[in-house]
């Protein structure tokens, strides 16, 4: 039975106050379809299963998996594996957002962060299993749950789950009217 995958919600998160300078470029000096440079690594973690760190522009994110492995009693048997994901930025990540506004939104992105990859992880090969995977935001300059679901995806390949495929991921704003 082949099952309904889900897709990422569309959540708008509030923009910067100022994005473009005057002659119409962004502030990183990036025109409007300019991408941000991409750098991905694996195995940067020696004790986790799996590892990855991904730079998208000037936005770092490292993630680790840790797992699979056996699901603790309280959660009851399952004929399918369950995934943990967790989203945190270290103090110094975010210049722009208030402490309060992050705290608020590291649910909402660890939440999103699990959407997106219950939806290539093949949870049916571990059953009575759990597999946890720990994202750090290092750097912030936005697109950090792209950024952090590229990171996720190549720690997962690293760490052997097997997936449907890689999980790529990207941001995009509009501001007057551009894209």
């Amino acid at each position: 039975m082949a099952r309904q995958l889900e897709s990422v919600p569309l959540e708008p998160l509030p923009l910067p106050t100022q994005i473009t300078a005057g002659d119409g470029t962004r502030l990183d000096e990036r025109g409007y379809e300019d991408f941000r440079s991409v750098f991905i690594d694996t195995k940067v973690i020696s004790r986790a299963a799996g590892s990855a760190y991904v730079e998208l522009g000037d936005t770092k994110v490292m993630a680790a998996v840790y797992g699979p492995r056996q699901s603790e009693r309280k959660f009851g048997f399952s004929d399918r594996g369950r995934l943990n994901c967790e989203l945190n930025y270290t103090s110094v990540a975010q210049k722009l957002r208030e402490k309060q506004a992050q705290r608020s939104s590291r649910k909402e992105l660890s939440a999103q962060l699990t959407t997106a990859l219950q939806g290539v992880v093949d949870l049916d090969r571990f059953p009575k299993a759990v597999v946890d995977v720990a994202v750090l935001v290092l750097q912030a300059d936005g697109g950090e749950l792209a950024a952090a679901i590229c990171a996720a995806s190549a720690a997962l390949a690293d760490a052997g789950i097997e997936q449907t495929d890689m999980l790529p991921a990207c941001s995009v704003a509009l501001v007057d009217g551009k894209l």
